[in-house]
């Protein structure tokens, strides 16, 4: 992260109270850091939101757990910003690692759709994602009570309001995936359900309904056909849960476990 390449960067580190570690190694690399903010919160989004209130930039992005920006990811958000002024939420593509740091495939962002979003067949890399700070601050910013998928609700509640999202064809990040990550395992999904059938009540307006069944089935087929290239990485590499549960656990970590980078 600090070998990034880029020098016009402000860097915003949130801990709420990790046990692992990351506190000697945030206090090891103090001279680099903006804004340190060691306090107790309600969970990921109210850190995030805690560490954007901060933030001074133009741009936003933010990095979960223990996930890595690649080598002039930076360059590369600036320069497409600059060259795309009307657009609010760009993002870009990933690389999914196991813990160990083994590259296992590759992962690419979803032209965003609203209408697709309520179907939960548009995924954006969340590290490869970067907002312009007035769309953020033009928003409910995260839901804090949202603990599972605050993300994707972010990106409902920036479109929900008007914003412009695109796609930079670049492999920004790295995303890692074992099994105690929230998507190497199944221990959030009752939640991540719940809050897409809310998120979807926002974009419709209404309540789900046993048709809507076979239209996310014919969402996610239009999905597959228009982003193939997720095909194929699936085919080579296998899908992104069993990565994680085929992960080995490993001392090497990259970033910070239990600590929030904006």
């Amino acid at each position: 992260m600090l070998e990034n390449g880029h020098g016009d960067l402000e860097y915003i580190v949130v801990d709420a109270g990790s046990k692992d570690g990351s506190r000697d190694l945030i206090q090891k690399y103090y001279h680099h850091i903006n804004t340190i903010i060691f306090e107790p919160d309600a969970g990921p989004s109210d850190g995030l939101n805690k560490g954007f209130a901060k933030a001074h930039g133009d741009i936003y992005g933010f990095l979960n757990s223990d996930d890595y920006l690649l080598p002039d990811a930076l360059e590369r958000v600036a320069d497409f910003f600059a060259d795309h002024p009307s657009i609010d939420v760009m993002s870009g593509h990933a690389i999914i690692v196991d813990a160990s740091g083994r590259l296992i495939r590759h992962y690419y962002s979803d032209h965003f759709s609203l209408k697709a979003c309520a179907y939960g067949q548009c995924f954006l890399m969340q590290p490869s994602t970067f907002v312009r700070a007035t769309a953020f601050n033009g928003s409910c910013k995260f839901n804090p009570y949202n603990h599972s998928n605050w993300d994707a609700e972010l990106w409902v509640e920036l479109a929900l309001r008007g914003a412009q999202f695109a796609i930079c064809n670049s492999v920004l990040s790295a995303y890692r995936v074992y099994p105690e990550s929230i998507t190497g395992s199944a221990k959030f999904d009752d939640r991540i359900v719940a809050n897409c059938r809310r998120m979807f009540g926002q974009i419709t307006g209404r309540e789900w309904r046993w048709y809507d069944n076979p239209l996310k089935a014919a969402w996610r087929v239009r999905r597959l056909v228009r982003n193939p290239r997720n095909i194929c990485q699936r085919i080579l590499g296998g899908s992104v849960r069993n990565a994680g549960e085929r992960s080995t656990t490993s001392s090497v970590r990259w970033g910070f476990r239990s600590s929030r980078w904006i």
